[in-house]
């Protein structure tokens, strides 16, 4: 996003007393929730920041700009600021109904770069940053010493924080190349620069401190990402884990991966509804085999002490559903117990369209950015969950697709894969490139389709009768091209089991395809054709809107295209019975 545009959201968000810009200051104190400072060139206080309407009330003035702003950690009642004109602000009373403010010299330049912290020990004691120099005082900014012995380079400070959470003063330092630490005990600040990147320069230096072995200190570069430093190696442990599969199928094995803080030396798990139920293995393995939805609880311990963590419902188990099944994308995304891969964990993944779908009978769809995501060699993929397929006849997969290259160089490829073994590994049963895939012109911005630019497809899934458990995969294969939509996804089959109740049975002597439909539909039997006497379909309201009781053949196709958006009835009748399934054209 612009900075123009954060900024006016932020606006929106908050409701900033002035016109939002790069210099404004908040300012926010855990110990005070609800509650924030904000300044420009005047103070302001909200104490309703957490509403949906934060009203902001003026508590002081300034003849310049303010520079930094601060609410001390000992007593969130005063606030501390510097403003462009070398002074430094303190107010005692901010929540008083008429707070004053006392000004002092700042004991350095504060137009270019300043900042300041205090101490949570201390409410007298003060640290700032004035352009390339650090100060402490001792009595609330009235007077400062110097306090810069150890910082080399000459470069402004562009952060200065505190580590509330400590009994020394403990406070971090960041110029553009260097992170300093020092403490009340030391007499000059230690360079903990380390491994960061020395061919660009720090933007930002962001506190995490949750008071425990997770608290880090955070660098963030322009083009090199964010890097992280542990600062409470004293602490007792922050549990935290992960597993390389959340959503699985019965009696499949998943693997947890302990991702703990504070260098754990002893761990113990507890798996509910898993086999083993308990471990005290760092990264151990475990099997599910009833579908549900499964808690997992970790207690880890390091010299300091003992934590523990309970993720409830963590480990959902599915079981297969029986076929039909239609997906159309009109919920969340993914759909229930359907699953994104992020092939390198790069964020860049399937997502929901909300404004384009299958021939244009609806706003909804999944897509794949290639144009502005160069996924080149990635495969990145959703998943269905598993389905039955024993005891069934003819299964087909139907699927809306569509698809623009951007040039003969630059086009992408859309791969379905076939998995019996829970997604442990698939078969390729249909890939399409180039201009087999597309479904319209060559397209050099971003491809939005038309209507008439969709093509439904089909895949045979005979080889898989008998599988209990089938998944299926839609991959996409980026070359940086263009936009791959998906909707209405059918897998459809004529049920033959006859471990399934009767009136199961007779509802699937025939199958009605795709479902939902915005043009035609293919019926097909599972008994002789001759046998059916009619083929008939009916509006919401019962109005018979098609009837055939003349040549009725396999594969029967009835053209719906010119039929009003709505649900139908599709009944085939027989000499002693009538059987009847729902049909909804979009």
């Amino acid at each position: 996003m612009e900075t123009e545009d954060l900024l006016a959201d932020l606006k929106q968000v908050i409701d900033l007393p002035f016109t939002a810009s790069n210099n404004i200051n908040l300012e926010f104190n855990k110990k005070i929730p609800g509650k924030a400072f904000c300044a420009f060139q005047n103070f302001y206080l909200c104490n309703t920041i957490a509403t949906a309407t934060p009203v902001w009330t003026q508590i002081g003035t300034t003849t310049n700009t303010v520079v930094a702003l601060h609410s001390s950690w000992a007593d969130s009642s005063v606030i501390y600021a510097f403003t462009s004109n070398n002074t430094l602000y303190r107010c005692d009373n901010v929540f008083a109904g008429s707070p004053t403010f006392t000004t002092f010299a700042a004991p350095g330049a504060t137009g270019f770069a300043s900042a300041i912290t205090t101490i949570k020990t201390n409410s007298n004691v003060v640290i700032v940053a004035c352009g390339n120099t650090i100060y402490r005082s001792t009595n609330k900014g009235q007077t400062f010493t110097n306090y810069n012995t150890g910082i080399t380079g000459g470069l402004n400070i562009i952060g200065i924080y505190h580590d509330e959470f400590s009994n020394d003063e403990s406070v971090y330092a960041s110029t553009a190349k260097k992170i300093y630490y020092r403490n009340s005990s030391m007499a000059a600040w230690q360079n903990i620069t380390y491994n960061l990147p020395t061919i660009a320069d720090i933007q930002e230096l962001m506190f995490y401190n949750s008071g425990n072995a997770a608290s880090a200190l955070r660098v963030g570069y322009y083009g090199r990402g964010i890097w992280e430093l542990p600062i409470n190696t004293s602490m007792v442990p922050a549990p935290n884990f992960t597993v390389n599969k959340q959503v699985i199928c019965q009696n499949t094995t998943v693997n947890f991966s302990d991702l703990s803080y504070g260098n754990p030396t002893a761990w113990q798990w507890t798996f509910t509804g898993g086999t083993p139920s308990t471990s005290n293995a760092m990264h151990p393995s475990v099997t599910y085999a009833a579908p549900g939805f499964y808690p997992v609880s970790l207690v880890v311990t390091n010299a300091n002490g003992t934590s523990s963590l309970t993720q409830t419902a963590y480990i959902n188990v599915t079981g297969s559903l029986i076929l039909p099944v239609t997906e159309t994308f009109t919920g969340t995304f993914p759909p229930t117990n359907w699953t994104l891969f992020d092939d390198t964990q790069n964020q860049v993944v399937w997502q929901k369209s909300n404004t384009v779908g299958g021939y244009s009978t609806s706003n909804e769809s999944a897509f794949f950015d290639n144009y502005n995501f160069a996924e080149l060699g990635r495969r990145d993929a959703f998943i269905t969950q598993n389905y039955n397929l024993v005891g069934v006849l003819n299964p087909k997969l139907y699927f809306d697709v569509a698809y623009a290259r951007y040039d003969n160089v630059n086009f992408d490829s859309l791969a379905v894969g076939i998995s019996t073994n829970c997604g442990q590994s698939y078969n390729i049963v249909y890939v399409k490139s180039n201009t087999v895939l597309a479904t319209a012109p060559d397209n050099t911005g971003f491809f939005i389709p038309t209507a008439t630019q969709w093509r439904t497809d089909t895949v045979n899934l005979s080889t898989y009768i008998g599988q209990p458990e089938v998944m299926i995969a839609f991959q996409n294969r980026g070359n940086y091209g263009n936009v791959i939509y998906i909707d209405n996804i059918n897998l459809g089959a004529s049920v033959i089991t006859t471990k399934i109740p009767e009136a199961f049975k007779e509802n699937s002597l025939f199958d009605v395809y795709p479902n939902p439909t915005s043009e035609k539909i293919t019926i097909t039997f599972n008994t002789d054709p001759k046998n059916i006497k009619a083929i008939v379909i009916r509006d919401n309201s019962g109005r018979v809107v098609y009837e055939n009781s003349k040549t009725i053949n396999n594969n029967y196709v009835v053209d719906m295209s010119h039929f009003t958006k709505g649900l139908y009835l599709v009944s085939i009748e027989t000499n002693s019975k009538k059987l009847t399934k729902k049909v909804i054209v979009q």
